[in-house]
């Protein structure tokens, strides 16, 4: 919300649709084949995900913010391509303690850790 220039809100979900070729790839496969690989899709959903709390904070900090600056707490969303389908995290980043973008003060979203190499 807080980078959001123009107030728009954050989306309740976000569809992906995707196809995976095959790897490694094959030289000889046609445009034809490529298109008629089978279609997968994915709703993300985003808002009812961050507390509202949160949201309120960003946009509380956006309210403050000097004209033409970023609010001191700015909303950051991550996608995330894994082996379990797409996967989401949001940060809350103050720049008020710290960093060109802030530390980050309040996380929440999908358990990424099972995907860390070990």
């Amino acid at each position: 919300m807080a980078t959001s220039g123009d107030h728009r809100e954050l989306p309740e979900w976000v569809d992906f649709e995707w196809s995976e070729p095959p790897y490694p790839e094959d030289p000889n496969m046609s445009l034809e084949a490529y298109r008629a690989l089978p279609r997968q899709k994915q709703r993300l959903e985003i808002k009812r995900r961050i507390p509202p709390a949160v949201v309120e904070e960003a946009i509380a900090s956006k309210r403050v913010a000097q004209p033409g600056k970023v609010a001191d707490k700015t909303l950051w969303i991550y996608i995330f391509w894994t082996p379990d389908g797409i996967k989401m995290r949001w940060a809350m980043r103050d720049r008020a303690t710290g960093g060109p973008f802030g530390e980050i003060v309040r996380e929440g979203g999908d358990d990424l850790d099972r995907y860390n190499l070990k």
